[in-house]
């Protein structure tokens, strides 16, 4: 599930699958719209699997894979950032 706020459409809720894991990425075929970038990609327990960050299209009329980044790797550069300025 993808939860943003799409097009200025507060506490939205989209759906889909993830369809591949890279080293980097997670990719979804849930619906990723301008909004839902930055918010959380999770799974149907609510556990936070990413961040969702974009989408991959052929051109900007076409549905494409959304993507989200790991939600460890969110964490961890958040925690080197914090450390780094104490």
């Amino acid at each position: 599930f993808a939860i943003g706020s799409p097009l200025g459409v507060s506490d939205s809720l989209t759906a889909g699958i993830v369809t591949k894991s890279s080293m980097d990425h997670l990719f979804t075929d849930t619906q990723i719209l301008p909004g839902n970038s930055g918010g959380p990609l999770i799974d149907a327990n609510g556990l936070v699997l990413g961040v969702n960050t974009a989408v991959l299209a052929q051109n900007s009329n076409a549905n494409g894979l959304g993507m989200a980044i790991y939600a460890a790797r969110v964490r961890s550069e958040f925690a080197r950032e914090l450390h780094g300025k104490l």
